[in-house]
């Protein structure tokens, strides 16, 4: 368990700052998500109906993810505690499989659940890992098409035999982007995977959709 004692909050403050920074970023795409003790989030339940999202950060460093361990955390309540309760929170705890915040009152302000398997991530394991492991070819948005998906456009990507139509909707926090690549992963003749990586400053979000090609 960590306690903030400082009576001016710098260090809740410096605590929850890079928790909530990284988790502005990544509550576009997750409403859940599984966190690995590398930093990997993995998808739970997503703000996206289409495809399977990733994202690359270090809030295990952060949030004191053990070693072997697995974070499901509920990015959509983390968010709601920190801006509704940032000036009431004295300490955070990780107590047998509950992680949370502790309020000024002594209550817990549960966000997630620490255990060393989620069926979520067995599904990453044995659905998306293999398929997203031979990237054929990696190329990049334009800052045009970015520029243009960001106001709401139609974006069509072609390359070689692939072509990729995209909306915004796709692709959360394009417009606080420093690039975006694109993995191409071949699956058969008629499939691809586009694998789109969103770098925002040290987070990479990820993105895979299955297109067919012409």
């Amino acid at each position: 368990m960590i306690r903030f004692t400082d009576p001016k909050g710098k260090d809740r403050n410096a605590f929850l700052k890079p928790i909530n920074d990284i988790n502005q970023i990544i509550k576009h795409t997750f409403v859940s998500s599984i966190i690995d003790d590398t930093g990997v989030l993995y998808q739970g339940v997503s703000n996206i109906e289409l495809g399977y999202h990733m994202a690359l950060t270090n809030l295990h460093k952060h949030l004191n993810i053990p070693e072997g361990y697995l974070l499901k955390i509920h990015n959509t309540e983390l968010y709601k505690i920190i801006k509704d309760e940032k000036k009431n929170i004295v300490g955070y705890m990780i107590h047998e499989d509950v992680v949370a915040f502790i309020l000024s009152d002594g209550k817990p302000k549960v966000f997630g659940q620490l255990k060393s398997k989620f069926d979520e991530y067995g599904l990453y394991l044995d659905k998306y890992k293999p398929l997203l492991e031979n990237i054929n070819e990696t190329i990049e948005l334009s800052d045009d098409e970015i520029e243009n998906l960001v106001c709401k456009q139609v974006v069509v990507k072609e390359h070689d035999n692939k072509r990729m139509i995209l909306t915004h909707k796709l692709l959360p926090v394009l417009k606080k982007c420093d690039k975006c690549t694109i993995d191409i992963i071949d699956l058969d003749d008629n499939f691809f995977i586009g694998k789109f990586n969103i770098y925002v400053n040290d987070v990479t979000t990820i993105h895979c959709y299955r297109f067919l090609k012409f």
